[in-house]
């Protein structure tokens, strides 16, 4: 009785001293409460339509720096759904081979 999880359940992460997070969430992580989103940029809400060029600048670079911290974070949510799946897979397995009496 193999399933994979819905991808949203990687949503739901939090960490517990039994079950630490993949290496890749480490810069994430809230010690004793799970993770953490990367801060959106305060810039892109008060850039003004018609902002001068070291605004916009300015602006880009904190978006830039969104963008690859949004991209480790989607890396670390997507070992951490890997990781969560293998192990109620791995747990499926060892209860089932124990229900029929084998030795495991």
């Amino acid at each position: 009785m193999r399933i994979v999880l819905a991808p949203v359940f990687a949503m739901l992460i939090f960490a517990s001293p039994a079950n630490a997070l993949p290496g890749q969430c480490k810069r994430f992580e809230i010690p004793g409460s799970g993770i953490k989103r990367p801060d959106k940029p305060f810039c892109a809400d008060m850039m003004q339509n018609a902002a001068g060029r070291n605004s916009f600048e300015s602006c880009k670079i904190e978006m830039d720096g969104y963008e690859s911290d949004m991209s480790a974070y989607l890396d670390c949510l997507d070992a951490e759904f890997k990781e969560a799946v293998s192990e109620y897979n791995g747990e499926v397995e060892r209860f089932t081979c124990k229900a029929f009496g084998q030795h495991c």
